[in-house]
């Protein structure tokens, strides 16, 4: 079997994210010493390869949107 090569060009900006997704991923690059740019690399590589890219991945967080419906589900708000 002949190994094949792939070329993938992936545009991503800001509007495809929330602010707190974007915390969280700068958050998570930043533990790996890497950039956003290279930490959604390799998110989409291992993704391809039916795996997932947990490497140094923090802690989870609910969203403010998350939190909110949590709470609206419970009857608190």
């Amino acid at each position: 079997m002949t190994p094949r090569n792939y070329i993938l060009m992936l545009t991503v900006d800001d509007s495809d994210f929330t602010p707190d997704h974007i915390e969280c991923l700068k958050e998570w690059a930043d533990r790996l010493g890497i950039s956003v740019e290279v930490l959604l690399a390799r998110i989409v590589l291992a993704a391809s390869e039916g795996e997932r890219y947990v490497e140094k991945v923090p802690a989870w967080k609910p969203t403010p949107r998350e939190l909110q419906a949590s709470l609206t589900e419970r009857g608190k708000v």
